[in-house]
């Protein structure tokens, strides 16, 4: 399902694409650099099906495919493992 989603300011007005989830997802890696913004472990020192991009509201409550509204996350089994050494 495509959604709107804010990608930029050009000459001042915001800019808008319809995105689907994929591309949301990988938007969002890129933006935050494919690092996790909880603990600060990148997906070249744990590979990258281990980090994800999350919804910080989520669609089944009004959240939208934004930018603003994503964040990239370590999915750990246990916190612990998400602590970086």
């Amino acid at each position: 399902m495509a959604m709107k989603c804010l990608i930029g300011m050009l000459n001042g007005v915001e800019t808008e694409k319809m995105m689907n989830n994929l591309e949301w997802a990988n938007s969002v890696k890129n933006r935050d650099n494919w690092t996790c913004q909880e603990c600060g472990v990148t997906a070249e020192e744990i590979g990258k099906r281990k980090i994800h991009a999350h919804h910080i509201k989520s669609i089944s409550k009004n959240g939208e495919n934004t930018l603003e509204n994503g964040c990239l996350l370590y999915t750990s089994p246990s916190p612990r493992d998400r602590q970086k050494s």
